[in-house]
Order: C-alpha cells, then sequence, then structure tokens
C-alpha cells in the first residue's frame, strides 16, 4: 500500500518550520531551553563561520593613526576583566581647577593662646608714598569726583629692626604666673631640687655645712604666691638622709639616753660654730641660716633616709633612730611621707649581726614604724663588712605601708568629726563612702592584719638577709671578738662617710614594688 504524498502546501509549512528551528537554534540561550520544549533533536550540522568585520571604531582609531594596546593574560581574572582597569574610548582632558581673586578671599582665621593674657598688639601698616594728593577709595554706589589720577604708589622702604623693636615694646612681657601650673613646678625642680639627698641632723633641724646642697632659694622670696608653690617642691622633691651620729660634746655632763635624745643643745664634731656669738643674745634657731623649722614644715616631707653607721649599733642610736622616726609619727598635722628609708651595714660579732636586734617585734623601734604614716618602707643592707666587698653589694628589703597610712587617716578623721559633734559646729557626715559596709570593713581588716605580721617577721628577715652574704672567714674572724661600741665618726674605710652613696639615691626612683616577704 503506498502512502499518499503530501502537498505543496504542507511542504511549504514543514519547509517554514525547519527555518524557524534552525534560527532558534542559533540563539545560545534559548536553543536548550526552546529544544526541550518541542522535543525536536539538534540540528547535527555545523555553521560556517563568518570572518570577524573590523568594527568601525577600530577602523577609525586606525586611520587616525592611533595604536590601542590589547590587554595581557595577566590582565584577566576569574571573571574578566575589571571595568576600572581599563578607561574605554578618547582620553578626557582634565577640567580646569575655578579661578578665583585672593583679593577677594577671607583670611585664615585665628585662633589666640588661651595661656596668654597680654592684649594683642596693633600691626604696623606700611608707610606708603603718592605722588599725588591722596585719592579716597570708590564705593560701588558712590559717585565719581573729578580728581587727580595716581602716577605711582611706592612702598617706603623701612627698618624692619625698628619696627619689631617698638612692636615688643608695646608687648607685656611674659611673666612666670601666666604660664600653667605643671611649667612652673618643673622649673621649681629645677631650682630647688637637688641630685643628691640634703643631709641633716639634730632632729631634722639642721643641715650640714660642710655638705649643702648649693640651692638657690632666692625665688622663694618673690612673693607670697610664688612662696607656696614653691615651697612645697623644696621639701617634697628633695631627699633628706639623716645620720645617726647625735652625740653630746666632751663639755657636756649628759646622763640618760631619753634626756640625751631630746635635748637640742649638742652639735656634732664636724659643725663649724661661731665663737664671737655675744652671750648676752639670744638668736632664734628657726631663723638661723642652715635650719628647717621641722613644726611647720614636716607635713611637706616625702623622701626620708636614715643612716647608722657599721660602727653605731648599740641602744642609744636605735633610740636616735626611734626619735627621728616618731618627729613625723608625732607631728600634728597630717604628714605626706611617701618612702622611709633604713640604711644599715650589719656586722658579724660574738656570734650574732649587729642591728638584727632592733627590728624586733616587740622593740620601740618596730612601734615607731606602726606610728608613721608613709606608703614604702624600705631597708638597705650594705654587705660590705660581712663579705669584704667580694659578692653583692647590698640587700633591699621592701615592705608596703600605704594601708596602714589608709586607717591612720580614717581614724584621724572619726576622731575630728567626734570633735565637731561634741562642739556643735562642722558637718557630722563621714566621708568614708565604705562606712558600714560590712565587706569592705573585713577586707580592710585582713589587710591590716597583714601588714602587722610582716612587721613582727621583719627580724627573721633582716636576719636571713645577713646569713645570706657572709663567709666564713668573717665568721671566723668575729667569733673571738667583742663589741667595741663607738668607734671614730670619721672613719676613711667607712662605706657611709661624708660621700653619698648612688645606690640609695637610684632606690628612692624604683617603682611601689610589694615586698619580697610579705605573704600573698
Amino acid at each position: 500500500m503506498s502512502l499518499p504524498l503530501p502537498s505543496a502546501a504542507e511542504l511549504k509549512r514543514q519547509l517554514a518550520q525547519t527555518k524557524a528551528l534552525n534560527r532558534r537554534a542559533a540563539k545560545p540561550k534559548s536553543r536548550k531551553r526552546k529544544s526541550a520544549a518541542t522535543g525536536i533533536s539538534r540540528s547535527t550540522k555545523r555553521r560556517k563561520t563568518v570572518p570577524a568585520k573590523p568594527s568601525p571604531r577600530s577602523e577609525s582609531e586606525s586611520d587616525d593613526g592611533i595604536y590601542i594596546e590589547p590587554p595581557l593574560l595577566s590582565d584577566f581574572g576569574p571573571y574578566g576583566i575589571p571595568r576600572d582597569q581599563y578607561t574605554w574610548g578618547p582620553i578626557l582632558a582634565t577640567p580646569k581647577e575655578e579661578e578665583f581673586d585672593e583679593d577677594e578671599t577671607a583670611p585664615p582665621p585665628v585662633f589666640p593662646d588661651p595661656y596668654c593674657n597680654y592684649e594683642r598688639p596693633a600691626q604696623r601698616k606700611p608707610v606708603v608714598k603718592r605722588s599725588s594728593p591722596a585719592v579716597k577709595r570708590s564705593r560701588p554706589n558712590a559717585k565719581r569726583t573729578n580728581t587727580a589720577p595716581v602716577d605711582k604708589v611706592v612702598v617706603k622702604p623701612t627698618n624692619q629692626a625698628k619696627i619689631d623693636n617698638k612692636t615688643d615694646s608695646n608687648k607685656k612681657p611674659l611673666g612666670l604666673m601666666s604660664m600653667p601650673l605643671e611649667i612652673r613646678e618643673e622649673i621649681y625642680r629645677n631650682i630647688l631640687v637637688s641630685h643628691k639627698p640634703v643631709p641633716v641632723y639634730d632632729g631634722w633641724k639642721r643641715v650640714y655645712q660642710r655638705e649643702r646642697p648649693g640651692l638657690d632659694i632666692s625665688i622663694l622670696l618673690v612673693n607670697k604666691l610664688i612662696y607656696l608653690e614653691a615651697i612645697r617642691t623644696l621639701y617634697g622633691g628633695n631627699s633628706f638622709l639623716y645620720r645617726l651620729r647625735d652625740a653630746p660634746d666632751p663639755s657636756h655632763q649628759i646622763t640618760g639616753v631619753r634626756r640625751m635624745a631630746n635635748n637640742d643643745d649638742y652639735i656634732p664634731d664636724c659643725e663649724d660654730e661661731d665663737e664671737d656669738e655675744d652671750d648676752d643674745f639670744s638668736l632664734d634657731r628657726s631663723h638661723e641660716p642652715g635650719t628647717i623649722n621641722i613644726a611647720k614644715f614636716a607635713r611637706l616631707f616625702r623622701y626620708l633616709i636614715i643612716q647608722a653607721d657599721h660602727n653605731r649599733h648599740t641602744a642609744e642610736t636605735q633610740q636616735f633612730m626611734v626619735d627621728a622616726i616618731k618627729v613625723f609619727a608625732k607631728c600634728t598635722r597630717p604628714t605626706n611621707i611617701h618612702t622611709l628609708s633604713l640604711v644599715v651595714s650589719p656586722e658579724y660579732k660574738n656570734s650574732t649581726f649587729t642591728f638584727v636586734n632592733f627590728f624586733k617585734a616587740n622593740s620601740t623601734l618596730t612601734e615607731a614604724l606602726r606610728g608613721i604614716s608613709c606608703e614604702m618602707l624600705r631597708i638597705r643592707i650594705y654587705n660590705k663588712h660581712l663579705n669584704g666587698g667580694n659578692g653583692q653589694r647590698s640587700t633591699l628589703i621592701t615592705l608596703p605601708l600605704h594601708h596602714l597610712r589608709f586607717v591612720k587617716q580614717l581614724k584621724q578623721q572619726q576622731l575630728a568629726r567626734e570633735k565637731r559633734q561634741l562642739e556643735g559646729n562642722g558637718e557630722t557626715r563621714s566621708r568614708d563612702l565604705w562606712a558600714g559596709d560590712q565587706q569592705m570593713a573585713r577586707f580592710r581588716y585582713r589587710r591590716l592584719k597583714k601588714v602587722n605580721r610582716a612587721l613582727e617577721i621583719l627580724e627573721h628577715e633582716v636576719l636571713e638577709a645577713c646569713r645570706k652574704h657572709v663567709q666564713e672567714r668573717v665568721i671566723k674572724d668575729g667569733d673571738g671578738l667583742e663589741v667595741k661600741g663607738h668607734a671614730d665618726d670619721d672613719d676613711a674605710d667607712d662605706a657611709f662617710g661624708h660621700e653619698w652613696d648612688g645606690d640609695l639615691d637610684d632606690e628612692l626612683d624604683e617603682g611601689d614594688d610589694d615586698s619580697e616577704y610579705a605573704e600573698d
């Protein structure tokens, strides 16, 4: 049976469908989607490649003689060449900056110095010489007048030095009090602070004449305000060294340690005394040259050093040390001591070390240390007479006492408040923000107990420091010797002579580190 042949109309329809499919196959995006939708298989014929025609842009550029640089392989990223890497098209000319007239612009703002309290001098204008009479400036809306034209404007040369001198003469000089307080304090420190401690004696009241620091205190006489500012730097910035060499003169018959310690009539051997002084005229010691009014300025002292020579380790020396500390402990006004340094040089004699008994738990020195208010206690132990100068030079024991000072200040505030309540004047409210807080009270009690426990074991720590650095030959030489008592004060071999040891000056600049033996 033969199939019927398609008609001409049907053939045209099939041919049109085939052409439409071929046109759709030329589009890559819609080719797969449309072929899947229609279900018709793709054509296996490969289309002929059409030669690329040069773009009109490239032809025009080649005609003009412009070379276009092709991109390199390194210019291509994962998604092609970035758009901001190449600028397609002709290079545009940079826009011209807007011109402006300098005469029409406002001058830059001037900010006055906040520390200058003097008026700004008026600026002198240069003298203008005109060949014709002066011409007034014409205003925009003013009516022009027939005036002679200006031929030439000449600036008269002036002496710049003369102008500066006149300007300086009108300017008020910058004084010391117009500077900030920080700068003034730095000036006071450069004038009134010595690079080494100031040696004193006689209960911190006198300065050694042979070892004066050479400070010029004339700035204290300028006015009262400078005096109040500089006096704090004079006593608070310097370190005061108290050598325990106070001893009665042979002409004085004084008996009793307590009477000798409280007597101010004795003078050390190194003091130069004027024998031509009139016996009928008694001069107040607080106004003599080289004296300190300790009752008035004790509250300004911040750095104290008490030094005992190696050959002065008796009970009298211990009492002198206690009395030197009690000068500040019994001060009626609150003190501001930062560092208290005790310097000793122990020896090994009769199976024991000297100066160790000074730091017993129930000794008068320990009680005096509990009574003074200071931030840091430092005990410097020199090992010269323990190791003969071979080995470590000294040992430093530090003990922070700032919490003990804080408790004393609270106690003083409480007593002052109770006194005001009895008198019926002043505020009666406590200044303590933690008053009545039980947890804070327990914390303060633990800290105070820790400080007291450290003071109780102070003797043990000094003894261990001596045992650590003593040598065997020193022990053999010291077992058969007797305590000789006082020796010559001016011992040439003594490490604590008139020449100051720089280690003590360096230790004053150290931080407030915790004690090496205090428990955590």
